[in-house]
Order: C-alpha cells, then structure tokens, then sequence
C-alpha cells in the first residue's frame, strides 16, 4: 500500500510579496500537499527546519514579479528536510510538478518555464556529520572494550 503525504507544514519566506508571489503561494496550498505558514520573522528557514518546526521551507526571492515578467528564470528555493529520504522525495517532486504547473498557467507554452525550484536538503550535511562522530565514538568504545576484556590482546600489549 502506497503512503499517502498530505499536509505537509511548509514555512513560507516571501520576500517579494507581490500579486503574482501570492499567486504562486495560493497555487501550492490548493494542491493540499502542503500546508502553509509563514516563517517567523526571528527565524531562519534552516532554523525552522532544524528544530522540526517544519518539514520545508519555500523561500520566494525579491523581484520574482518583475523578473517573470520579463521573461527572466526565476529560482523559487525549496529547503526540504531530508532526515526521511522517502518523504523528501516525493516532496521534492510535489514541489516540481506544482511549480511547472504555475508556470503552465502564466506562460505560453512556447515559452520555457521561467520558474526554476531549487531543492536543497540542508540537513543531510549535518546528520551525516554527526552520525560519522557517533560511528567513530562507537569504534572507540568497542575497541577499548574488547582490549579490556580479552586476555589475548592483553598478552600483545
């Protein structure tokens, strides 16, 4: 049976704040994949992420208006927790399928999508630092165990 991910909280930065940034946000609630709210002005979205306040974050650059409407790619920023690689996976592709979707809806075909999500799983780095510490603290611990106890490796020493 095939988990079901809806809902999922995502803390939004606008920093455009425009009709058309609005529009976008509106575009990824209705989807009810995700469940927006705004990110907390004393926080930062990696913050937010690292304290499992949210599951995302979706940062909307200044001037993505203005650059839409000049034709220019606009890169909106997916910071998506990838402590579950499952979930951020189908995550990430909500978020891609969404976002060609609006691009769809404001552009001619003809036209190549202006709006670029970039995904980034900022966590990943710092698990897996801190898991290779746990690791080698492991290591340490064991080999101090096994030399302790086994009267062989006593005898080498």
């Amino acid at each position: 049976m095939k988990a079901v991910l809806d809902h999922i909280g995502i803390a939004v930065q606008d920093l455009d704040k425009t009709p058309m940034s609005r529009h976008y946000l509106e575009t990824v609630s209705a989807s009810l994949s995700f469940n927006l709210s705004a990110l907390p002005t004393n926080m930062s979205p990696e913050r937010v992420l690292a304290q499992n306040q949210a599951r995302a974050a979706l940062i909307i650059p200044p001037q993505f208006e203005r650059d839409l409407r000049r034709g220019q790619n606009v890169e909106v920023q997916w910071l998506i927790d990838g402590t579950d690689a499952n979930t951020a996976n189908v995550m990430r592709g909500k978020a891609a399928a969404i976002t060609q979707a609006f691009t769809a809806q404001i552009q001619p075909p003809t036209i190549h999508p202006a709006i670029k999500p970039l995904i980034r799983y900022p966590k990943c780095a710092e698990i897996a630092a801190r898991c290779a510490a746990k690791a080698r603290r492991r290591l340490k611990e064991d080999i101090a165990r096994v030399m302790s106890c086994n009267p062989c490796t006593k005898t080498l020493l």
